[in-house]
């Protein structure tokens, strides 16, 4: 929020602004959430770091994203064999959940490839129970989603799914792209590959609160680019 914070304020050397986000950026050092934490990581290294005015750029971000959706089943296979059984061992990740997640990632998929054109149907995870774990992190084999949009998309509506959200995501970068001014540009994308990547790892696509934000952010962006434009 604290970017379309600045986009509203459009002035980014506003002190009183800068002064009331203060604590909002103390507030990701104290919290436990590591999904914030990795936004406020990413959005940073994207906001700085990301060459806006190169086309180059856009084109090759949005491939590298379809290929990971794409080829996600095989990634997470691969992912789940690769990771080492003593993974919490490591003091960064005692606290985390990768081994709970590759572990339904893992068997999601691979009730993925009983059905990979059209999917198993909407919340299917959410009310199966047949799903075969190897128990390596997570002895339990039932989860309501599986907390990774990508995953989610493969179980529910297969690769036609897939195609159409590699489609939709097409468009979006085509419209950010086609925006004049460089900061809005250069916020909005940085936002739409933040909440990208925090759904790769945190929520289930249908959780009302996860999507009220998102539509909430993406209005905020559509009203200054009226404001911009005007």
């Amino acid at each position: 929020m604290a970017l379309t914070a600045f986009c509203l304020s459009r002035n980014k050397q506003n002190k009183f602004l800068i002064l009331g986000l203060a604590p909002v950026f103390l507030m990701f050092f104290l919290i436990e959430s590591q999904s914030a934490q990795i936004a406020l990581i990413v959005g940073a290294f994207v906001y700085f770091l990301f060459p806006i005015s190169k086309s180059y750029a856009w084109f090759g971000s949005f491939v590298f994203i379809v290929v990971c959706i794409v080829c996600a089943p095989f990634i997470v296979k691969v992912g789940f064999r690769i990771l080492p059984a003593d993974i919490y061992d490591y003091h960064l990740l005692q606290q985390s959940f990768v081994g709970h997640r590759f572990e339904i990632w893992n068997f999601v998929i691979t009730q993925v490839f009983e059905s990979p054109l059209l999917g198993h149907g909407v919340e299917f995870t959410k009310n199966y129970d047949g799903f075969k774990t190897e128990g390596r992190f997570l002895m339990y084999n039932t989860v309501l989603h599986p907390h990774n949009f990508i995953v989610q998309t493969w179980i529910e509506v297969g690769l036609v799914g897939v195609l159409s959200a590699c489609a939709l995501i097409g468009m979006v970068f085509k419209f950010l792209h086609g925006l004049e001014d460089m900061f809005l540009k250069r916020a909005a994308l940085t936002m739409f590959l933040t909440i990208i990547f925090v759904a790769c790892f945190s929520y289930g696509m249908w959780q009302s609160w996860w999507l009220g934000l998102i539509f909430i952010v993406a209005g905020i962006f559509c009203a200054s680019h009226k404001i911009v434009k005007t």
